[in-house]
C-alpha cells in the first residue's frame, strides 16, 4: 500500500538562520484531537522541533483534520509525516460513541517532525512486520505497523537527523531493541542525531519506588534496547529527566501504569536541561494520555 511507504513534506514559511542551540520535543500527542492547545503547550515549552507520534489524518475522532500540518502551520513551522496505519474504524472506546455516525476523510494515523527550520531529506522506516492490528476482536482493523519518521536539520554546526520513533505497545524487550535495530541499521553511522518518542519501555519501574536510579542509569536488563542505542553510540543519561511519562485523561480509561516510556537519545550532541512538562491546557484539561518531554541540545 503506497501510503505507508511515503513521506509527506512541507516547508515552513520564514525559518531562521541555523541556530548554535535548539530545543527539542518530543510527544506522543494521541490523536492529536485539540490542536491549538497543544501547539499552544508546545510554544510555552519553546520547543523549534517536535517530534510526534499518533497523529491523525482524516480520522472522524479528530474533526478529519491534518492535525500535523495544522500544528505545524499554528506554530509557523514545517513538518514531515509518515503513516504507521491505515485505520479501518472511526476509533476505538469512548471514541465510538463520540463519533458515531460520521465517517473518516482520510483515515491515516502515523508521527512526524514538526520544525521551525527547513526539514531536509525526510523519511519513514518500518520497524516491524506489521500486521499486529489487523486481526484484534477487540480494536479496529488497522493496516500497517509501527514506524520512525526523520528528517535532517541545520546547525550551525551542521547538519543534524531528527527522528520521531513510536515502538508497538503489544512487544516485548526483545521486540523492541529489534525494533531499534531496524532504524540504527538505516542511520548514517556516528552521524549526529537525536531520536525520541513513545518507546513504550514497560519494563521500566514506577520511579518513585526505586530512588537509588538504578533503573535509569542501568536499564539494559530490563529493556535491552538501552544496549543497542548505546553501541551506536546514543546516550540517555543527559537528554531525559528520571521521571514518570504517563498521564491519567479521566475518560472511563484504566489509569496507566506509572512509568516513563518517552524516551530521548542524542549522539554527537551537547544535550541539557531535560524537563517533563504537564500535557494539559491552560484550564488543567488533558491533551493526552503522555507528557511532553523537551531537551535542549548544541
Amino acid at each position: 500500500m503506497p501510503a505507508l511507504h511515503l513521506v509527506e513534506a512541507r516547508q515552513p514559511k520564514a525559518p531562521p538562520p541555523p541556530p548554535e542551540r535548539l530545543r527539542i520535543a518530543a510527544w506522543n500527542l494521541e490523536r492529536c484531537t485539540r490542536v491549538e492547545a497543544s501547539a499552544a503547550l508546545l510554544r510555552r515549552a519553546g520547543a523549534s522541533v517536535a517530534l510526534l507520534s499518533e497523529m491523525d489524518l482524516g480520522m472522524a475522532r479528530s474533526g478529519n483534520r491534518h492535525t500535523t500540518r495544522d500544528l505545524a502551520e499554528a506554530l509557523g513551522a514545517g513538518h514531515a509525516f509518515g503513516v504507521e496505519f491505515v485505520e479501518l474504524g472511526i476509533g476505538f472506546g469512548n471514541e465510538l460513541a463520540r463519533v458515531a455516525g460520521e465517517t473518516n476523510a482520510g483515515a491515516l494515523h502515523g508521527n512526524a517532525v514538526v520544525s521551525a527550520l527547513p526539514v531536509r531529506d525526510p523519511f519513514v522506516v518500518p520497524l516491524d512486520a506489521g500486521g499486529a492490528w489487523f486481526g484484534l476482536d477487540w480494536h479496529h482493523r488497522r493496516l500497517g505497523g509501527r514506524v520512525a519518521v526523520g528528517a535532517t536539520v541545520d546547525l550551525a554546526r551542521g547538519p543534524v537527523l531528527m527522528v520521531s520513533v513510536h515502538l508497538e505497545n503489544r512487544s516485548t524487550p526483545a521486540d523492541r531493541r529489534a525494533a531499534m535495530e531496524r532504524l540504527l541499521a538505516v542511520l548514517p553511522p556516528g552521524m549526529p542525531a537525536a531520536v525520541a518518542g513513545d518507546l513504550n519501555t514497560a519494563g521500566m519501574p514506577d520511579p518513585s519506588a526505586e530512588p537509588d536510579l538504578g533503573w535509569f542509569e542501568r536499564p539494559d536488563a530490563r529493556e535491552p534496547l538501552f544496549g543497542a542505542m548505546r553501541d551506536a553510540g546514543f546516550d540517555w543519561l543527559r537528554p531525559n529527566a528520571p521521571e514518570q511519562t504517563r498521564r491519567h485523561v479521566p475518560d472511563g480509561r484504566r489509569a496507566p501504569w506509572v512509568q516513563r516510556i518517552d524516551w530521548f537519545f542524542t549522539r554527537g550532541l551537547h544535550a541539557s536541561e531535560p524537563r517533563t512538562w504537564a500535557a494539559v491546557d491552560g484550564d488543567g484539561a488533558p491533551l493526552s494520555d503522555h507528557e511532553l518531554i523537551t531537551v535542549d541540545v548544541a
